[in-house]
């Protein structure tokens, strides 16, 4: 191989297509390619025309190996933690006390449950939405999906026949800075629906102690 291979660490997820030729590098904390390399020997093993196929597996690899390692953070994060609401605080409430707090906490699930279904049928029903960037020749394209995922390459192989393996490298690098771009400028717009009540049930788990008044009337 013509590079030198960087170990993957903490830092980094990197994925190959099958050749090898083509390497991926993604932040694990987003998710989106940081790095893109390819071999001088692509033109041998992938050529033109199996190379758009070629950088979309190395993609979608290094995206499978994000949605893993996202999928064990959340179950090493799954351990038991210390009770928001002390235990033999709550013991001395009188039960008139505990059912009062019970039919509140009740009332903001219940809440928050409509809150979910309502934001979630409104997204259902909204056309989806792909984000496209480009390189400044138009000659690499890259539509992600809302959740920054690659959803259609295309790359001009005309071009890419004739083109050298740094160009190309840049190119197709400018063109997913291009596509987060388009990504970033549509966050708020796709964030803007407002979850008061779910807002509200953050602020209150996070704040020490701020549930536990919340429950004894302390707070409005």
């Amino acid at each position: 191989m013509q590079w030198d291979e960087p170990e993957e660490s903490s830092e980094t997820i990197t994925a190959t297509d099958d050749t090898g030729c083509v390497q991926v590098t993604m932040d694990p904390s987003s998710g989106r390619v940081v790095d893109f390399r390819l071999s001088a020997l692509w033109r041998e093993k992938v050529g033109v025309a199996g190379f758009t196929d070629a950088l979309a597996s190395a993609v979608t690899r290094a995206r499978l190996k994000y949605l893993e390692a996202l999928t064990k953070k959340s179950r090493d994060r799954s351990a038991p933690t210390a009770p928001i609401i002390p235990a033999d605080a709550w013991n001395r409430l009188s039960l008139e006390q505990q059912l009062d707090a019970l039919g509140r906490l009740t009332r903001l699930l219940e809440a928050v449950t409509t809150e979910v279904i309502d934001v979630f049928r409104r997204r259902q029903t909204s056309t989806p939405v792909h984000y496209t960037g480009s390189d400044s020749r138009r000659k690499v394209s890259i539509t992600l999906n809302g959740s920054g995922a690659l959803a259609e390459l295309a790359i001009d192989e005309n071009w890419l026949e004739a083109a050298s393996t740094p160009r190309v490298v840049s190119a197709i690098t400018e063109a997913f800075e291009s596509a987060y771009t388009s990504l970033d400028s549509c966050d708020e717009l796709d964030n803007s629906m407002p979850t008061p009540t779910s807002d509200r049930v953050l602020a209150l788990t996070t704040q020490p102690n701020a549930l536990w008044r919340w429950l004894q009337l302390e707070d409005d």
